[in-house]
């Protein structure tokens, strides 16, 4: 349990520092620590990640131990980070992909998490669910050619 608790303490000082990092080093400096976050925190390479469905990530994560779901969890922070690069440097279609991917590895292990991290990560899912289903929509109606936006 202590590890666990560790783990999350990690994740969120990771996240604290890419914040930062965004603000003062800008998108390049912080796609490369990503990337070093991912590897280090994982040991999958984030470019694999990005290209990989969820299943295989959490195939490959659950071969590795009882603590997958922390490292899911990790991956999906890192995904939401790096999709909101992606926004800002106009990359919609790999940001909608990345926030997917996060929905489904946070989906898969929420449960796994303790009441009050189930209590925070619950409303960022249904968070992701809604502007995942937004844009779903959104998409289907430019391809019948419907006007509405």
């Amino acid at each position: 349990m202590a590890e666990v608790l560790r783990m999350m303490d990690l994740i969120a000082q990771m996240l604290a520092e890419l914040v930062a990092l965004r603000r003062t080093a800008g998108s390049v400096e912080t796609r490369r620590r990503i990337a070093a976050m991912c590897l280090e925190g994982t040991g999958l390479p984030f470019d694999f990640v990005k290209k990989s469905a969820p299943a295989e990530i959490l195939k490959l994560l659950k071969s590795g131990g009882a603590v997958y779901h922390i490292r899911a969890v990790l991956i999906a922070e890192l995904l939401l980070q790096d999709a909101e690069l992606n926004d800002t440097s106009g990359s919609k279609r790999e940001a909608q992909i990345e926030r997917a991917q996060a929905y489904i590895l946070l989906s898969d292990s929420v449960d796994l998490l303790s009441s009050e991290e189930q209590a925070s990560y619950q409303p960022k899912i249904k968070a992701l669910a809604e502007r995942l289903t937004e844009k779903r929509t959104a998409s289907v109606l430019r391809e019948s050619g419907d006007g509405r936006k």
